[in-house]
């Protein structure tokens, strides 16, 4: 009888034990998939970062190229100011009427 009732405990300790692994494998289950779900993510975000960080440097450039345009206008501009300038002085020898039209 003493074997009985310790035969007994044995199995209700075996099938806690079984319902236990089975648990912890639909659980290993899911967060196997979770964590195959979130790589995926990461892989994403990664390649999101990698193709912004790409057109911010290419516009880092276009940004340095329209500087570097701006500052070469700027200085042909002052070039032609400076010879109107030169121009319309060397022509002050005789007076200029203004124009008919106001």
């Amino acid at each position: 009888m003493k074997k009985d009732v310790e035969f007994q405990r044995l199995g209700q300790e075996f099938q806690h034990t079984q319902e236990r692994v089975n648990q912890q494998n639909s659980d290993m289950v899911r967060l196997q998939g979770e964590n195959k779900l979130l790589k995926r993510a990461v892989a994403i975000q990664n390649q999101q970062k990698e193709e912004v960080q790409q057109e911010n440097n290419a516009l880092k450039q276009l940004a340095t190229q329209a500087a570097d345009h701006i500052k070469k206008l700027e200085q042909a501009n002052y070039t032609l100011r400076v010879h109107l300038q030169t121009s319309t002085s060397a022509g002050m020898g005789h007076q200029q009427q203004p124009p008919d039209v106001y």
